[in-house]
């Protein structure tokens, strides 16, 4: 490969085809990345692979763009002195840029099968003889990437002036805002180290589009350790829009959204947006370990999936998944678990893999059950202020037992991926009574939706730590509503229904239902409010006594061959509904 990423400078050629194996390539961009000599690859800083426009892939390849001119950056810098105006190695790559498309590229193979690249500057006369090719495309495409193509005349372009740099009032009207004048100014002056732009490089990336020079400046820096000297924000060039446009982003790792969520989604119901948002959460902690120094707290009602979703999530994932016992947690020297005890469990569990316990995903469950007004309670709100180091990354010393010596070992939480989840009724139930008027006014209404709890409610209504609630994200999961609970029952992967139906059909017997019987286990498990929860044991109650007949009739020639369930027979498994065979 090249000598280190971005360490290159390579003009993007755009394709078109003017013959069986002629084509003419018109610049589209210059931009930074590495060269690969051997395969004569250029990848550009987004993981995009560009042939060589005269290679086979290319000419033959169905291709859109190819490389050229692949240089190292501090040639493409020597190229150019100050007298050409050229200060700056950004400057050096402008004016590379404006270079390349003074002229296009016809590139062929002749029939003796020899590859051919003649260069055609823009505004000189082409002699027909030469090209007879791209005449006859003339005639079908007369503009091409602003060259004009005449067959009399051959191919002429006005020229363009790409010299204007970002004036006072560029940066008055937005071109460049003050923040970015004033990063950039700092840059030249070599303020910052090689690690420090490093880091500003990632974050500039999360504003690609609204950053796109100071981009190639930090990548330049970056990449070749040269001091920008004496930079003045008016020696800024205008952003060119060609530089942040890639058609194609190569990312590594790529984890396609749409179809975990769907995956996940076939058994959990009623949560497709929340499982969206879950899962790009995870997937930006993965790629900004810094985030991990965050918590995602999952609220709302009993048995809407909460457990369910993480669990799926890291299956599909192929991640490591913990969960821990947040309710037998206190603080040290008190009677419970420890954290480190928690986390040795882990570390067995693990079969004592530690890189696969620290880069886990680790579920903290009812942890709304911890809430308390006082500091001092050591299995209530002392937890929660413990949990704080955790969440925000430290090094435990994990033992089997914190009352007796024995084998310890470290594990550093700072990778770790950190969920914790909770009803949180108090917070739900007091906003839901606010906004019917129960005895608090009607001053939280929003139309005739119950407003989002905010960290605030979590704190004074939940007596959440204000130090807990402002280092987690909150989710808050949608109620389960009576078409949700029924698709549960019907559509679900894991629904208990469904299996029984199998289990019914495996005896030689169609289970059937009517709507009755689904709104009546619908009612209950509201009435309950143990959610999707109790659906299963609701299920295998209301069924039992038909199985029974079923599976001993089975191989009777006058066994049951159908079975319906009725409304009665939720509370009355005995009484169902059936014809013989």
């Amino acid at each position: 490969m090249g000598d280190g990423m971005n360490n290159y400078v390579a003009t993007i050629y755009e394709k078109k085809r003017v013959g069986d194996a002629e084509y003419i390539y018109t610049s589209s961009y210059t931009t930074l990345g590495e060269y690969d000599e051997e395969t004569q690859t250029f990848i550009d800083r987004n993981g995009r692979e560009y042939p060589h426009i005269t290679s086979e892939d290319c000419i033959f390849g169905n291709e859109d763009k190819g490389f050229a001119n692949a240089v190292k950056i501090k040639e493409v810098k020597s190229m150019f002195t100050e007298e050409d105006g050229i200060y700056t190695i950004n400057d050096a790559i402008s004016r590379y840029d404006e270079l390349s498309r003074e002229s296009i590229l016809l590139v062929g193979i002749t029939p003796e099968g020899v590859s051919y690249t003649r260069s055609i500057e823009l505004g000189c006369h082409i002699d027909d003889e030469d090209y007879k090719s791209y005449i006859d495309f003339a005639s079908d495409n007369p503009e091409l990437d602003g060259v004009k193509f005449t067959p009399d005349k051959g191919i002429s372009s006005t020229e363009i002036d790409n010299s204007e740099l970002v004036s006072e009032e560029d940066l008055k009207s937005g071109e460049v805002s003050p923040k970015i004048a004033a990063i950039m100014q700092e840059l030249g002056e070599g303020v910052y180290s090689l690690e420090d732009l490093r880091k500003l490089r990632e974050n500039i990336r999360l504003h690609r589009e609204d950053l796109g020079v100071l981009l190639d400046q930090v990548d330049m820096l970056v990449t070749t350790g040269d001091v920008l000297e004496g930079v003045e924000v008016t020696d800024a060039p205008k952003k060119v829009e060609e530089f942040r446009k890639p058609k194609k982003v190569k990312i590594p790792n790529y984890i396609d959204i749409d179809t975990l969520r769907d995956k996940i989604t076939a058994t959990v119901k009623g949560q497709d947006d929340h499982v969206e948002r879950i899962i790009t959460e995870i997937i930006r902690k993965d790629r900004n370990p810094e985030a991990k120094s965050r918590g995602i707290l999952l609220t709302g009602s009993t048995g809407i999936g909460k457990t369910t979703i993480m669990k799926l999530i890291a299956k599909y994932l192929d991640k490591p998944f913990f969960e821990i016992d947040t309710l037998g947690l206190t603080v040290p020297g008190y009677v419970g678990k420890d954290i480190e005890e928690e986390l040795y469990r882990i570390y067995e569990d693990a079969g004592r893999n530690l890189t696969k316990v620290e880069n886990s995903i680790i579920y903290f469950d009812e942890i709304d059950k911890k809430n308390s007004e006082k500091n001092s309670d050591v299995s209530g709100r002392g937890v929660l202020n413990l949990l704080l180091k955790f969440i925000e990354g430290k090094k435990y010393s994990a033992v089997k037992d914190m009352k007796h010596s024995g084998e310890t070992v470290t594990i550093d939480t700072s990778n770790m991926i950190v969920f914790l989840s909770g009803a949180y009724n108090d917070v739900y139930n007091r906003l839901k009574a606010e906004h019917d008027g129960i005895g608090f006014g009607n001053s939280v209404k929003k139309g005739d939706v119950l407003r989002e709890a905010t960290s605030e409610d979590f704190v004074k209504l939940a007596n959440s730590p204000d130090e807990f609630i402002g280092r987690v994200l909150i989710i808050k999961l949608d109620d389960l509503t009576d078409e949700i609970f029924k698709e549960i029952l019907t559509d679900s992967e894991d629904s208990e229904l469904l299996r029984q139906i199998e289990l019914f059909k495996e005896l030689g017997v169609e289970l059937t239902y009517t709507e009755g019987f689904l709104m009546k286990l619908v009612k209950n498990a509201k009435k309950k409010n143990t959610g999707a929860r109790g659906l299963k044991n609701a299920v295998e109650d209301a069924t039992w006594a038909a199985y029974n007949e079923a599976y001993k009739k089975a191989n009777d020639d006058h066994g049951l061959d159908i079975v319906t369930l009725t409304e009665e027979t939720v509370e009355h498994p005995k009484v169902y509904e059936k014809t013989y065979k």
